[in-house]
């Protein structure tokens, strides 16, 4: 198992956790030099073991279940990385088979944060969200899944959800910050003194909030839902400040 990886449970109760740690792609964005060769899903005591493709590791410290195609059924959302494309996503079935594939970014050492799985269309369609490159102009990616692919809708540059070697890769979500039940995507910008909230168009991607920070994010954004369908929004800076908002309602 990897050391620093967390196990995440699907609404189902399947269990997935990163497995076969390695070092044979010593790119050390997340903390260390150490990445999962594979991921094992448990389910009901029984395990599978998903091999990452050939050449590549799975870099990241936390797998995420998501519906990516309304069919009720979560999928297994990965990172998977090699040392001359960089990374890309991988979604998987339950049983093992690949669901779907981005491309990847095309140059070793290049690394995307996957963020979030959510309504975030201009229709309320399901998209998938990752930051490419955080640190490096960090690009918001909005996917939806078209034949086994996740094609691209759009883009927003210049934010970053994640400092070189922090295992904190949770610095983005999506939220309803307008109250329009429809989520927004909640990043830093790129030297996190902000949190902005981009909202989906039929054109691209808008800013619709901006909140100052005392000082550069420390921390990963932490939600708490409330039977209201409004949320409270956490967060902490490097000045030791806790701030709380009333996300929406």
């Amino acid at each position: 198992v990897l050391a620093d990886g967390h196990i995440v449970a699907s609404p189902a109760g399947r269990l997935a956790v990163l497995s076969d740690p390695t070092d044979v792609y010593p790119h050390g964005i997340l903390g260390d030099d150490i990445e999962a060769a594979t991921v094992t899903i448990i389910d009901s005591g029984v395990e599978l073991t998903i091999d990452a493709p050939d050449g590549t590791v799975f870099e990241m410290i936390k797998p995420m279940w998501a519906d990516i195609d309304d069919d009720g059924e979560h999928e297994l959302l990965m990172t998977a990385s090699n040392d001359s494309e960089g990374a890309r996503l991988i979604a998987y079935e339950s049983t093992g088979e690949i669901a779907a594939t981005s491309d990847p970014i095309g140059r070793g050492s290049r690394w995307l944060n996957q963020l979030a799985v959510a309504p975030t269309g201009p229709l309320g369609e399901t998209e998938i969200i990752e930051v490419r490159t955080p640190h490096i102009g960090g690009i918001v990616r909005w996917y939806q899944l078209t034949d086994g692919r996740f094609e691209l809708q759009a883009t927003a540059s210049e934010y970053s959800t994640h400092r070189i070697r922090s295992r904190n890769v949770d610095q983005g979500i999506a939220i309803d910050v307008t109250g329009d039940e429809r989520p927004e995507i909640l990043v830093p910008t790129q030297d996190q003194g902000r949190l902005v909230a981009l909202t989906r168009t039929a054109d691209g991607a808008r800013r619709v909030l901006s909140i100052d920070l005392p000082d550069r994010l420390t921390t990963n954004l932490a939600t708490v839902e409330h039977s209201n369908q409004s949320a409270t929004l956490i967060v902490g800076t490097a000045d030791r400040s806790l701030l709380i908002w009333a996300a929406s309602g």
